[in-house]
């Protein structure tokens, strides 16, 4: 099921519920399984409370460790689509030390670029659709690449160390964080941790269910209570995984909108 959710993103929205429903699930099984065992041994059935904090600790521990994951994946994401508008900025400032025709031919490319990259991740809703746009983003970053190289040799000779000292680098730069961006946007935890903590959180529900049936401690608000923690705990999780499925996609692209409003108004 897992692979089947990495595979088709846009499917994440429904992860959290997923994991409520299987810990629901799994509570009334424990429920049912502990008061099966309370009618078969005549109500005395013993419960080890340091196995079942052992496993909850365990569990504590992944849960931490996909946030920890988590969170630094998202800071990763902003940085890179910070760097894409600060380098996609600097080249459109550049391109200034080149002829006029030329100029506008690049600014031109430079205006898709965004304009796609604002798009590329957004609107994807399959690993497969990811490929294409980031094939496509690499594509037109190759275009501004191989266009300006072309355009330099046609520059006027006093603007040729400009465009060698200022304008090649900031191609150069450019290249290199959208590389880079590319593969921050597809990593995300192994597939393998996010299949441990499904089982160890509905473990964690059967135990939940069969303690209480057990001791007869019918608190079913704390029960509730701690599975709607796991919900918002995994929507937490799965927003800092996939900000642009989750999130705002002002706030997750908030740079390059700037970006795009400052070239949309001449202000650059």
């Amino acid at each position: 099921m897992q692979a089947f959710i990495v595979e088709h993103i846009g499917l994440n929205r429904l992860s959290p519920l997923i994991f409520v429903v299987s810990i629901l699930l799994f509570i009334g099984i424990g429920w049912v399984f502990g008061e099966y065992r309370l009618k078969k041994q005549n109500g005395a059935v013993p419960i080890r409370d340091n196995l079942v904090t052992a496993i909850f600790a365990l569990s504590a521990l992944v849960l931490g460790f996909a946030f920890s994951t988590a969170t630094s994946n998202y800071y990763s994401r902003i940085d890179a689509n910070r760097a894409q508008a600060s380098a996609i900025k600097e080249v459109y400032i550049s391109v200034k030390y080149l002829n006029a025709v030329d100029q506008q031919d690049i600014k031109k490319t430079l205006k898709e670029l965004l304009n796609f990259r604002l798009g590329a991740v957004h609107n994807t809703i399959t690993y497969e659709q990811l490929n294409i746009n980031s094939e496509q983003v690499i594509s037109l970053v190759r275009k501004i690449n191989e266009d300006t190289i072309t355009a330099s040799q046609r520059t006027a000779p006093e603007n040729r160390l400009l465009v060698d000292q200022i304008l090649n680098p900031a191609i150069m730069n450019l290249t290199a964080v959208f590389n880079k961006g590319i593969l921050k946007m597809k990593s995300h935890p192994p597939e393998l941790l996010m299949q441990f903590l499904f089982t160890l959180l509905s473990i964690g529900g059967l135990l939940i269910g069969y303690t209480m049936a057990i001791k007869k401690e019918h608190d079913w608000f704390l029960a509730v209570l701690y599975v709607a923690l796991i919900g918002v705990c995994m929507y937490v999780i799965l927003s800092l995984e996939y900000p642009h499925v989750l999130m705002s996609h002002q706030h997750v692209d908030d740079d390059l909108f700037r970006l795009k409003a400052l070239i949309d108004s001449s202000s650059l």
